[in-house]
């Protein structure tokens, strides 16, 4: 389940976020992940580059822990 943070509270703890990158903060919440929630998520987004937005060539623990966060 994917839900706009704008239109409504956090349903628990046990879920991962998209946030905007300006300011890490959240835009989506993704409840019941099965693909990102395995690795290890930091708290915010930093240290973007260029190539980081090249997400087909990325792997998915590479491109979960640059774009989705964990608190």
């Amino acid at each position: 389940i994917i839900e706009d943070q704008n239109c409504s509270w956090r349903l628990t703890n046990k879920a991962v976020d998209i946030v905007q990158l300006k300011d890490s903060g959240i835009k989506y919440i993704i409840y019941n992940d099965k693909i990102c929630s395995k690795f290890s998520l930091p708290p915010y987004v930093s240290g973007l580059k260029l190539s980081d937005f090249n997400v087909e060539s990325q792997s998915t623990s590479k491109f979960c822990q640059t774009f989705i966060v964990s608190f």
